[in-house]
């Protein structure tokens, strides 16, 4: 990679190795070197984060607390709809359907809350995650806003 500060006349060069323990290698302009942001790829299920994804009809939005599974890692999830049979407390393992994993690190992503007016909590659904090593768990999303209402909160 070359680069340069713009009012610079000469410019600088940093080869970028990959690396068999992360997913995505780092740059910082700052220090100009290799910054380590996320953990080792095999280390992580979820992340919430910010994310950019394309709206139908809208074109890109940028989300401030996005949901994504390590899909790269094998994690994946789906939606579980709460109905006077199927609740958070009553889901167990024997209810875990297979076929509605996702192969989209996208499977949770901002279906848990409302952002635009007004800002809501979806409690009408849940969460089924199967890591890489074939543990389930169920997540419940509480909150996304801090007692200010500011985003960028989440509980679970």
């Amino acid at each position: 990679m070359q680069y340069a500060d713009l009012d610079d006349t000469t410019y600088k060069e940093k080869v970028i190795a990959k690396t068999t323990t992360h997913n995505f290698v780092h740059f910082s302009f700052t220090t100009n070197d290799i910054v380590n942001v996320e953990p080792p790829k095999l280390e992580w299920d979820l992340n919430f984060t910010v994310f950019t994804n394309l709206i139908t009809g809208n074109g890109s939005y940028g989300y401030s607390d996005y949901v994504v599974n390590n899909l790269k890692a094998g994690a994946k999830a789906y939606r579980v709809d709460v109905t006077n049979e199927i609740t958070y407390e009553k889901f167990n393992e024997t209810m875990i359907d297979e076929t509605k994993f996702l192969d989209d690190q996208r499977a949770i992503g901002d279906s848990w809350r409302q952002v635009t007016a007004p800002q809501k909590l979806f409690s009408d659904r849940f969460y089924i995650i199967k890591d890489a090593e074939n543990n389930y768990y169920k997540i419940k999303m509480l909150a996304f806003l801090n007692a200010s209402g500011v985003r960028g909160y989440p509980k679970f």
